[in-house]
């Protein structure tokens, strides 16, 4: 066999080269753990743990579709891409050496543990069931900088009836939690199209449809941003359609500024990343505002 590969050591043996080959590929695979065996522990530690919180960030973290962008999710890509590639670079000039660095971990273990964070499919991560409440209009219900968690709703199957609360446009630029207050009907409906129980009058809203609702708009929620009516208590109602109720089943999960600590800049960064921790493992950190 050497001499049809000449370029071969003389020392080389079949289990030299399977040790080498195996040995490039988990430096390959694992980005920091080549410079860990060249004694530089640190700084590999470093690309080590870099690499897999990013991944482990981009594969678990949903997407708020109330934002615009995903700066996060972008940032955490970003970082496991520029470590993967810093890492091959200093393994590629470090070549020479390879057959010389011998990593003091389990390397079995590493290789086994990237192997499953490579092997997995790429998969979005999902769309986020948590709202920052932005108001006190449901309070004591759910009231200012309240963690809301909510259950996507599937149109066909989960029916909505006065008195629930939902969660109202959930894509950007501005979801919102809501009370069914009432459903057009025989009842609310003036022979000539409008409510009886409001102040404005909007003639659409009791406008006949050939769904199940009977109503082209048969739903009546307090708030909105382009709120046509004002009810009997003063404040702003709005008729939606049915595929305008986006969220259902709201329950509180903690308070955005439930740690208050320094200043209510740093208060609302602690409680961003606690929901941010909440979202990717599913451990609720927050207590007593539950």
């Amino acid at each position: 066999m050497q001499s049809k590969i000449p370029f071969l050591p003389p020392d080389w043996t079949v289990a030299r080269g399977v040790k080498y080959v195996t040995r490039l590929a988990i430096f390959i695979i694992v980005p920091g753990l080549h410079q860990i065996a060249s004694k530089r522990r640190l700084f590999g530690g470093l690309l080590l743990a870099g690499y897999f919180a990013a991944e482990f960030v981009t594969i678990n973290l949903p997407y708020d579709l109330s934002k615009e962008t995903y700066p996060v999710q972008d940032f955490a890509i970003l970082i496991a891409k520029l470590v993967q590639h810093v890492s091959w670079i200093l393994l590629a000039l470090d070549i020479r050496n390879l057959k010389n660095r011998k990593p003091e971990i389990n390397p079995f273990l590493i290789a086994v543990c990237a192997f499953g964070l490579y092997s997995i499919p790429y998969h979005n991560p999902g769309n986020s069931r948590l709202l920052v409440h932005d108001n006190n209009n449901l309070c004591p219900v759910f009231c200012l900088n309240d963690i809301i968690e909510y259950d996507h709703r599937t149109l066909d199957t989960d029916i909505v009836s006065v008195g629930d609360y939902v969660l109202m446009d959930r894509v950007y630029p501005h979801p919102y939690i809501s009370k069914i207050l009432a459903m057009p009907s025989k009842d609310l409906c003036e022979d000539d199209g409008h409510l009886k129980f409001i102040q404005a009058n909007d003639k659409f809203t009791c406008l006949p449809n050939s769904d199940r609702s009977g109503y082209f708009y048969p739903h009546l929620v307090w708030g909105g941003l382009d709120a046509k009516f004002v009810g009997l208590e003063g404040k702003d109602v709005s008729t939606v359609l049915d595929g305008d109720i986006h969220g259902i089943n709201p329950r509180k999960i903690g308070n955005i500024r439930e740690y208050n600590f320094l200043s209510d800049e740093i208060t609302e960064m602690i409680g961003r990343f606690l929901v941010a921790i909440y979202e990717m493992t599913g451990l609720n950190l927050f207590g007593p505002s539950r």
